[in-house]
């Protein structure tokens, strides 16, 4: 216990001391991180372009959900971000699936890429958010291209409760989340003279949900409705005929975590999670009927058939956007850290997420084949299946996901002096992902999963990864210093399978996968030529493997594809140029320019013919570049302003199967982003926040078709939030807080959230 008080008492007297210094020269204590380097270290210090978010900027502001707090800081885009998103992608600079997301240093991304545990994680349990933007590969391995996002968790230092309950509601109509409900629940303490630390949380966030999806009529060439609008009007085909209903949802996030010094040298941790999430879709809106009023589907006729029926859709079910959803993540890890005297340590870590997820629709008439059931019968045909399906059940199909991601991570730190520190790590994981379709006899049952009564399709892939990697860090100067870092993965997928009985081949495919060496290098270097002046560069490799999404394909009927399981990984070259100006009146400013080619992209190949299918291929090029900017201010008091703007410009450099499209603009990545925030607030009293976000319109396709304003495209926003709160002697706070209070109209494929507003009361004991 005696090293690891000493090396705490030393970190504190040094941070204290540039407190101290700073306070005199009218300065904000700079941040310490160490997410970018695996050591703490000063934001000045540590390469790359860094920011921190710390748990009172988090309380000051919206911060109903994660995606709220990340969306407002610099080249961090949060892929449909209308509100509640159960499958959130990040994209940092631009770069999709190209963010590496961890929670006390535990990777959260699955080998889909996935971060399907993002929205459920409780924003009251976070202590910080460390966010290291650039080419991170030679520290965390594939995914880490655009940079890291680390959650750290807050830790008891006595024994304390807090609680907190809010409710929140629509202000118009159908244009927000209906009845939310949030409450959180914790309780920690410090035991054994301060050698056990313990906590156990408990976070949930339920809704009716918002209507974000329209309904729309499909019509082929020569056929028609039999049914028409409300008015009387014919039915066309992409016609909106309503809304598909409302995405209800429940996430519950349960915590608990420990920490044990045995002692004076030597320290365990121990945490585990489950986060689950529960969706169904409900209450649609019809603006059409038929002979016996208000229907949610029409039989489809041809007046080449006399008229006739020949077919049956119902625009509310099977679009793949709404449904029913099960969610299960389960996160645990188990650490050791040994301290060899004050300056050198060995940590291991060994650690698990496990996904469980099912996801269910209806059958609409068109999407759903003739199944043959386990006793040898038919199922209907599609047409009477949508005539029998309806928002409280019927058959469906489904598309569920489970993922293990398995990881062991052992990292040697060692202060050679006051000028050299070196990192020496190993990490080994096992991943493995299976991703299954079904169908059911009852998608909207409860536990709907229990009711599949075929096997569709499914792909089956595993991955085993073995790493070195070492970074050297190095003081040169008071004001110089350099880190050089370098690490070498090897990617070996197994054991890969898949089959589709509605493809032209249902039989099962076998495939041996991959054995690949990758090389992720780092340089960086940070000069700081003044006292407020910061001047930062880096140039670093990363990668990123692929994942049975990329793999795995099917030929149908006019559309002919095969598989490669023999796709390499997709890699980067980055580099980014930064100033850091402080002020002697509590201000910082960051500009960074940054570049990013990437080579080897996967494409698709090919004409969809018997002759040429289609089949993905490495050899597309891309390039991403931009400028991120961050301004921070203290203004008076305990009121200060915080802003960001993102520009990125990402173009298609070379796609071999379709030139055409070279030079256009990548799809999802919006060229202008932004946010401003002016917060107010202390220990004790009123505090607050007004905010705004910006951005502007994306496209979705690499054709760069025009933006429309419907579902399906990026329009561009203009976002207003406020927040005012109190809070009292007790500890106890009141707030209330009003989104979007501009009732601002957008498309992020989803509609956008409307006005609503958010009331909540907690407390510390």
């Amino acid at each position: 216990m005696k090293i690891i008080t000493k090396t705490i008492i030393t970190t504190i007297m040094t941070v204290t001391s540039i407190a101290a210094m700073e306070k005199e020269e009218g300065k904000s204590l700079e941040a310490i991180v160490s997410t970018s380097s695996y050591i703490p270290t000063l934001t000045s210090q540590a390469p790359g372009n860094i920011s921190s978010i710390t748990a009172k900027e988090i309380a000051l502001q919206n911060s109903k959900q994660l995606s709220d707090v990340l969306s407002k800081s610099a080249g961090i885009r949060l892929d449909k971000d209308t509100g509640f998103n159960g499958r959130p992608q990040i994209f940092m600079r631009g770069i999709p699936y190209g963010t590496i997301l961890m929670m006390d240093g535990v990777i959260l991304n699955d080998l889909e890429g996935e971060i399907r545990i993002l929205q459920a994680i409780s924003t009251e349990d976070i202590d910080h958010i460390e966010i290291v933007r650039g080419a991170f590969s030679s520290l965390y391995g594939t995914g880490g291209i655009g940079g890291v996002i680390n959650i750290i968790t807050k830790m008891p230092k006595k024994l304390e409760m807090r609680a907190s309950l809010g409710y929140g509601n629509e202000i118009v109509r159908n244009k927000a989340e209906k009845n939310f409900i949030k409450g959180y629940f914790s309780i920690g303490d410090v035991l054994l003279n301060g050698h056990l630390r313990l906590k156990a949380s408990y976070g949930f966030s339920s809704s009716d949900g918002s209507y974000r999806r329209e309904a729309y009529a499909l019509l082929g060439s020569g056929q028609s409705a039999n049914a028409t609008f409300n008015d009387g009007s014919s039915i066309k085909n992409g016609d909106v005929v309503g809304w598909i209903g409302r995405t209800a949802y429940l996430t519950q996030d349960m915590r608990l975590r420990g920490e044990y010094d045995w002692n004076d040298t030597q320290t365990s941790s121990i945490n585990f999670s489950l986060s689950t999430l529960s969706e169904n879709q409900h209450s649609p809106i019809s603006y059409i009927k038929d002979k016996n009023g208000t229907t949610y589907g029409y039989e489809i006729t041809s007046s080449s058939n006399t008229g006739s029926a020949q077919a049956y859709y119902n625009p509310f079910l099977g679009s793949g956007w709404g449904g029913f959803r099960q969610e299960y993540n389960i996160l645990s890890s188990l650490g050791h850290k040994i301290y060899f005297g004050e300056t050198t340590s060995l940590e291991i870590k060994l650690s698990s997420l496990n996904l469980i997820n099912y996801w269910n629709d209806g059958c609409n008439g068109q999407n759903c084949k003739v199944a043959t059931l386990p006793n040898g019968t038919k199922t209907p045909d599609p047409t009477t299946q949508g005539q029998n399906a309806f928002i409280f059940g019927g058959r469906g199909y489904s598309v569920d996901n489970f993922a293990s991601s398995n990881y062991l991570d052992i990292v040697y730190s060692n202060e050679i002096n006051k000028v050299h520190n070196l990192i020496i790590g190993f990490q080994t994981r096992y991943l493995k992902s299976q991703n299954s379709r079904s169908y059911g006899s009852n998608f909207a049952a409860k536990n709907f999963y229990d009711y599949y009564d075929e096997l569709i399709s499914q792909d089956n892939s595993q991955a085993i990864g073995v790493a070195l990697f070492t970074s050297w860090q190095a003081k040169w100067l008071s004001n110089l210093s350099t880190n050089l870092g370098v690490r070498l993965d090897y990617w070996h997928s197994f054991a890969l399978s898949t089959f589709d009985r509605t493809s032209v081949d249902p039989n099962i495919q076998n495939f041996n996968g991959i054995h690949t060496f990758f090389p992720s290098p780092k340089f960086a270097i940070n000069y700081k030529p003044w006292t407020y002046t910061t001047l930062k560069a880096s140039l670093g490799m990363a990668f990123r493997a692929p994942n049975a999404r990329q793999m795995f394909a099917h030929a149908h009927i006019g559309d002919n594809q095969i598989s490669n399981p023999n796709l390499r990984p997709e890699y980067g070259v980055q580099f980014d140029l930064g100033i850091e100006q402080k002020n002697p009146y509590g201000g910082v400013v960051r500009v960074y320019y940054y570049q990013t080619e990437m080579f080897d992209s996967i494409y698709k190949n090919g004409a969809g013919t018997t002759d040429n299918p289609y089949q993905n291929q490495n050899g597309g090029r891309a390039r991403y570049n931009g400028i991120e900017l961050e301004v921070e201010q203290y203004i008076y008091g305990d009121l200060s302003i915080a802003g960001s703007y993102t520009y990125t410009h990402a173009i298609l450099l070379s796609d071999p199967s379709n030139p055409q499209y070279n030079g256009n603009i990548m799809p999802s990545i919006p060229p202008h982003m932004g946010s401003l925030n002016l917060l107010y607030g202390g220990d004790r009293g009123f505090f607050g926040s007004v905010g705004m976000r910006a951005q502007s319109s994306a496209f979705t396709s690499i054709e760069n078709k025009p933006v429309k304003f419907e579902f399906g495209n990026i329009t561009s926003r203009l976002v207003f939030d406020a927040k005012i709160g109190y809070e009292f002697k007790n500890q106890t706070h009141l707030s209330f807080s009003i989104l979007n209070f501009t009732n601002a109209r957008y498309y992020d494929y989803y509609r956008g959230s409307g006005a609503s507003f958010y009331v909540e009361l907690g407390s510390k004991f």
